[in-house]
């Protein structure tokens, strides 16, 4: 599996080019430090689709920085649009947080193995509400949104429809409190 995408990361690698306008030092989803680059579209899908028809769409091959988490929950999903994957990102850490919290005395009531299970649980649900918090940021144009660039004359032409708003991609978002 990692020959396999190492050797794609070669053979596209030269296709994919890196965005401006953001921290790149922060993950482009949930601001949290960077750890990976995330493809967008996902290497794995971009034998699916006819690059050349996706650029004079005004498509652009992204590496943006990313987390692993939010790197690992988008994978290879074919979601080609960074507000498509923002949007997909905002409705699987919504899925993910258990709105059920133990107040101290039912913790101290509970056997250690237990105990220790739900408080892994509560700590992870804090983190899953902190990225689902600067996903909404960037939703809601607290954060900066990636400015895609490629580097050669025709970067101003394509660069406008890269990222692209998928109508109604945002309706229904609710704030987190």
């Amino acid at each position: 599996m990692k020959t396999l995408r190492r050797r794609r990361c070669a053979e596209l690698g030269a296709l994919y080019h890196r965005v401006g306008g953001i921290n790149m030092m922060r993950c482009a989803y949930c601001g949290d430090p960077r750890e990976c680059l995330d493809h967008v579209p996902p290497l794995a899908i971009v034998d699916l689709i006819d690059i050349a028809d996706f650029r004079h769409k005004g498509g652009v091959l992204m590496l943006l920085p990313s987390c692993f988490e939010c790197n690992a929950f988008l994978a290879a999903k074919p979601i080609c649009s960074f507000d498509q994957r923002v949007a997909a990102l905002h409705e699987i850490y919504s899925r993910k947080i258990n709105p059920v919290n133990w107040s101290d005395d039912e913790l101290r009531e509970l056997g250690r193995g237990l105990k220790s299970f739900v408080t892994n649980r509560q700590r992870r649900n804090r983190r899953l509400i902190a990225k689902l918090r600067g996903i909404e940021e960037l939703l809601l144009g607290g954060r900066p949104r990636p400015t895609p660039f490629r580097g050669d004359e025709d970067a101003e032409k394509n660069a406008p429809g890269a990222i692209e708003t998928v109508p109604g991609a945002f309706s229904g978002l609710r704030k987190v409190s």
